[in-house]
C-alpha cells in the first residue's frame, strides 16, 4: 500500500541497483499527479462557494521509462500481508488512468554489489517460501480472499450458528499471526533523545512506535537480509584477501 512518493524512490534505488526491495508483491501503483483548483477564483460577485475539482496534471516515469501506474513497484523480496488479495491499489480507484512507458534515460547501473544482491534475494526468497509463518500468513489471506465472496448467509439459527462457529473456529487458526513478535529493540535515536523525552505527549507516541516495530515482520526479514548481505561482503573480502597474500 505504498504509494506516490515512496514508489518513485524505491523505483529509483531498484532501477539503479541501490537496493533490495523487500515488501508485498507490489506497491500501491499510483503513478500519477493531482492539484486542486479552487473554482471560486474563475466567478467574480459570487454568494455561493463553488468549491474545488481535483485534476490530474501529470505522471512520472522511472528511469527505465516505465510508469508506476497500476503496476507499482515490484519488490525483489516478497513477503505477504493478509489483504494482498483483497485490495489492488490504484486498480480499486474509479477510472485510473492506464499504464505506458516512454523511452528510457541515459544511465548506469551500480555493479558493485550486483552478484550479492541477486545471491542474497534468492536466498531468501528461499528461506520464506519454506517459512511456515509465512505460509500461514498466505493461507489467511486467501480464506480472507474467499470471505468477500460469501454472498449467502443462513437465515435458519441453527444453521447461522454453526456458520459462526465455523468462521470463528477458522480465524482462530491464524491467532498466532497477530501474535508474532521481532525479538528486535528500538531505542530513541541520540540526535532525538532529549527532545522527545522532555515531551510526555511525544514520548509516548514514540513509545507505542516502537512496540508496533516490535511486531513488524517487514523490518524483521530487512534485518534478516542485511545480515546475509553484510556476511556476503564479508566473506568476499576475506577471500580477496587470501588472494592477494
Amino acid at each position: 500500500m505504498s504509494a506516490s512518493a515512496s514508489e518513485i524512490i524505491s523505483a529509483a534505488l531498484q532501477d539503479y541497483n541501490r537496493a533490495i526491495i523487500i515488501g508485498s508483491e507490489k506497491s500501491f501503483g499510483k503513478g500519477t499527479v493531482q492539484n486542486i483548483v479552487d473554482l471560486n477564483r474563475f466567478i467574480s460577485n459570487s454568494d455561493y462557494d463553488m468549491g474545488a475539482i481535483k485534476v490530474t496534471t501529470d505522471i512520472f516515469y522511472r528511469i527505465n521509462g516505465e510508469s508506476v501506474q497500476l503496476e507499482g513497484v515490484e519488490s525483489d523480496i516478497v513477503i505477504p500481508d493478509s489483504y494482498m488479495y483483497v485490495f489492488d491499489g490504484e486498480r480499486d480507484e474509479k477510472n485510473p488512468l492506464k499504464w505506458d512507458k516512454i523511452g528510457p534515460a541515459t544511465y548506469t547501473k551500480w555493479q558493485s554489489y550486483d552478484d550479492k544482491f541477486k545471491c542474497v534475494t534468492d536466498q531468501m526468497n528461499r528461506k520464506l517460501n519454506q517459512n511456515n509463518f509465512i505460509n500461514d500468513i498466505y493461507e489467511r489471506a486467501n480464506w480472507i480472499k474467499s470471505q468477500q465472496n460469501i454472498n449467502n448467509i443462513p437465515l435458519n439459527l441453527v444453521e447461522y450458528k454453526k456458520y459462526q462457529k465455523d468462521q470463528k473456529l477458522k480465524a482462530s487458526q491464524f491467532d498466532k499471526i497477530s501474535k508474532y513478535e521481532n525479538q528486535l529493540s528500538f531505542e530513541l535515536l541520540k540526535t532525538e533523545k532529549t527532545f522527545i523525552q522532555e515531551n510526555k505527549e511525544l514520548l509516548e507516541e514514540r513509545i507505542k512506535w516502537h512496540k508496533n516495530l516490535s511486531k513488524d515482520i517487514f523490518i524483521d526479514q530487512a534485518v534478516n537480509t542485511l545480515d546475509l548481505l553484510d556476511s556476503s561482503i564479508k566473506t568476499n573480502y576475506i577471500l580477496a584477501e587470501n588472494k592477494t597474500e
